[in-house]
């Protein structure tokens, strides 16, 4: 085996993870079915027998100390070994559905199917229910694809989340290219944002009972909204007449509505603004129920003092919370090759981060669920629409379990289990 390098570029990267493994290297251990040495293998890490072992021979554990990790290790209750990683009580644990996001392409995957219907109690249709997917013409709608995943989570039972009725980032194009040629008064703009909205709403009213109401409105520091064509033709007051329109859809008293946007769990400047616009809007009598984080996060930043702290602002404000499309890249600046082992504990870590925080911190009445943006590498957005090589997903490329999915586990239930493997 050739030495690999790129743990030698990334001097930074490797002091984080030590900083991260200070605290969970000395947590209470809990067991499972899997070989430790099958797994190890499979992604190059040193045997767990010798992992402590070389933590302590090669790094100076004293000067690693974070007071918030360290602080956090008398917040993890212990468990005793159980076998409980192929339980269905993980599909609702304390009020909170975990789902995943799910194209039209996975419905022809029995493999994907298999673990879909046994790992997770909600659903989201990751792009069948976009403006661009559903009409392509204007005043045309292609609903096939859509109503047959529909009625497939009908029938497994599971819990549907619509995503999304207006979305609006011109560096993007979530919408249909006749829109975008489209040339009218801001009057056709409100009534096109309208009869979209109406219109798909009272189609799924029956079926689907949550909704990503308005997605991305802010720019990704939230120091400014984010241009497009419902922005650049209404102004922000966008977000508010989508959430009027999908008001007005329904007589569905138990229908839930959010706001959906990313860099709201890693930053406080633009969850503010986020809050301070969806907080007007209530007060003009519009419901507003939630906010989706979507939590496409960077394993080598957001710590947990900034995910609580965003949190708790969120759950003060009494809106509802939904994780709604986590994956944690490890490659997002492109320095790796393949997933080290070191990687792999480190994204492991991350997920435990922000699942537990969420567990503790915010009150079941106030859980919408934990949304994964599909739950393998092998269907995530990073391969298709980012053309990146990352593994940010709980199973592998071959559906096989990654470090990260016990951290997700042990997150839900607060615990910190030794095996590295599920």
């Amino acid at each position: 085996m050739t030495k690999d390098t790129t743990i030698i570029k990334g001097k930074l990267p490797v002091f984080y993870f030590f900083i991260y493994t200070t605290l969970f290297l000395s947590c209470t251990t809990t067991s499972d079915n899997n070989s430790p040495n099958e797994l190890s293998e499979m992604y190059e890490v040193p045997s767990l027998e010798n992992f402590e072992t070389i933590m302590q021979k090669d790094y100076n554990y004293n000067a690693l100390k974070d007071v918030d990790y360290l602080s956090a290790k008398k917040q993890i209750t212990a468990k005793s070994p159980q076998k409980i990683f192929d339980s269905e009580l993980f599909s609702k644990i304390n009020n909170s559905y975990i789902g995943t996001a799910m194209n039209y392409s996975n419905l022809s995957s029995e493999q994907y199917l298999n673990i879909f219907n046994k790992e997770f109690s909600s659903v989201t249709l990751e792009n069948e229910l976009k403006f661009d997917h559903l009409s392509t013409k204007k005043g045309e709608y292609n609903w096939s694809e859509a109503d047959e995943m529909v009625a497939y989570y009908k029938k497994q039972g599971k819990r549907i989340h619509g995503h999304v009725l207006a979305w609006d980032r011109a560096d993007f194009t979530p919408n249909p290219q006749w829109l975008y040629d489209f040339e009218g008064t801001e009057k056709a703009y409100d009534s096109l944002l309208k009869n979209h909205i109406t219109t798909v709403v009272k189609r799924y009213h029956k079926d689907i009972k949550s909704w990503d109401v308005a997605n991305e409105a802010f720019d990704e520091h939230g120091l400014g909204h984010r241009p497009g064509v419902w922005y650049n033709n209404l102004g922000i007051s966008w977000v508010e007449k989508a959430f009027q329109y999908a008001n007005e859809a329904t007589n569905d008293t138990e229908m839930e509505f959010f706001y959906n946007d990313y860099h709201l769990l890693s930053n406080p400047i633009k969850l503010d603004k986020v809050l301070d616009l969806l907080d007007n809007i209530r007060a003009k009598g519009i419901k507003v129920d939630g906010v989706g984080l979507q939590g496409h996060l960077y394993a080598f930043a957001t710590f947990s003092p900034i995910i609580k702290r965003n949190l708790k602002k969120i759950v003060q404000r009494g809106y509802k919370v939904h994780i709604s499309e986590l994956d944690i890249s490890l490659n997002l600046l492109e320095n790796f090759n393949h997933a080290n082992w070191w990687l792999l504990y480190l994204q492991r870590i991350k997920y435990f981060t922000v699942i537990n925080a969420y567990q503790k911190i915010v009150p079941n009445h106030l859980k919408h669920g934990i949304t994964f943006w599909q739950f393998s590498d092998a269907d995530s957005w990073f391969k298709d629409y980012l053309d990146a090589d990352d593994w940010p997903c709980i199973y592998d490329r071959s559906y096989r379990k990654k470090p990260a999915y016990t951290g997700y586990k042990d997150g839900l239930h607060g615990r910190w289990s030794w095996w590295v493997f599920p």
